[in-house]
């Protein structure tokens, strides 16, 4: 029977594996870059095709592109190698001094996931902007318009019909209203 793994062996392990991975990643990506450059036939197809690398070859076209990102930018980002393949799929839409200090702030905050960087590119390459007008007075003018055209163009049968579904429908808008001003 082994010993029960502590939580100084287990983060101990963590870091020995991860920077494995993250050496790794690098090392395959380098090549990938260098294969690239130097026109090495099939380069992508063969490194994608590696019993130890197994992705698609668009992947290792990325992986390239993430080495070349890398040896671009003026100083070395101490981030793991998914934030620079994250930063890579911003480039067309940021300047690249906005990925620089996204990336440099990641280093500085331990608490930046991959995930959550990816989160601020995305924002920072489609911000939200409110709409140039107030939804819920929008929402209530097209409904008032919606109800006084039904009045002009249905007979009194078909009136009451509709008059079953309104308070249906008067219930779900004054909830849809009351959430968009909040």
């Amino acid at each position: 029977m082994t010993d029960k793994l502590t939580a100084q062996q287990f983060n101990k392990q963590i870091d020995e594996i991860g920077l494995s991975l993250d050496e790794k990643r690098w090392r395959l990506a380098r090549l990938a870059w260098q294969a690239k450059l130097e026109s090495l036939d099939n380069w992508a197809s063969v490194m994608a095709t590696n019993r130890y690398v197994k992705r698609t070859e668009r992947t290792v076209r990325e992986w390239a592109q993430v080495a070349e990102l890398a040896d671009s930018l003026p100083r070395r980002y101490n981030v793991p190698f998914t934030f620079y393949t994250r930063s890579l799929r911003y480039l067309d839409r940021l300047p690249v001094e906005v990925i620089m200090d996204a990336l440099e702030q990641s280093e500085q905050d331990e608490t930046t996931t991959a995930e959550s960087f990816s989160t601020f590119l995305r924002n920072k390459a489609n911000p939200i902007t409110p709409p140039p007008f107030n939804l819920s007075d929008w929402l209530s003018g097209q409904y008032e318009l919606c109800t006084d055209t039904m009045g002009l163009t249905l007979d009194e049968g078909e009136l009451d019909a509709i008059d079953a579904v309104r308070s249906a429908v008067d219930e779900q808008r004054a909830k849809l209203v009351k959430a968009v001003t909040k």
